[in-house]
């Protein structure tokens, strides 16, 4: 064998160095490629999982869960609703989504102001839904000259 022959010659330190670059380039490509395609099916999951109309209009919208204190006197009473509201039209889906800071703000403010015996009984569940679902219709508006609120669920209604 020759001594010439770079067939033959084991390769250089810089040579390995040079492969071993272009396959970490390799592999960040590769990565940078998965992260993309990542981020496009997360974009896809949350664009799907935003509230979608039926074709008669009508959609839901979940509010976070609401936790306030409650009642009077020595004890501490807790009240935790989740809620969800039926809306008929997009506009007013986007109105509730838009003004959910205003439409929370309201709904803490009716459940802290209600009494033990008030929320105690079904009639009085049953009472302060129908008032949770009046003051979001008042709140929505006074803010955009429409309605549209069909119906409130609690979805899960504690007290504690």
């Amino acid at each position: 064998m020759e001594a010439g022959n770079p067939v033959c010659q084991p390769p250089s330190r810089h040579q390995e160095l040079c492969e071993v670059s272009i396959r970490i380039k390799s592999v960040k490509g590769w990565l940078l490629i998965a992260m993309a395609g990542c981020m496009a099916l997360m974009a896809g999951f949350a664009q799907a999982s935003a509230p979608a109309a039926a074709p008669d209009g009508v959609s839901y919208i979940t509010f976070s869960p609401l936790v306030v204190n409650y009642g009077s006197g020595p004890r501490m009473k807790y009240l935790k609703a989740e809620i969800s509201v039926r809306v008929a039209d997009g506009a007013t889906a986007t109105a509730v989504q838009h003004h959910m800071p205003l439409l929370r703000n309201g709904l803490v403010m009716l459940f802290s102001q209600q009494s033990e015996e008030a929320v105690g009984s079904p009639e009085g569940k049953e009472s302060l839904r129908q008032q949770a679902l009046t003051a979001i219709n008042q709140l929505i508006h006074e803010e955009t000259g429409q309605g549209g609120v069909v119906d409130l669920f609690f979805n899960n209604l504690i007290l504690q």
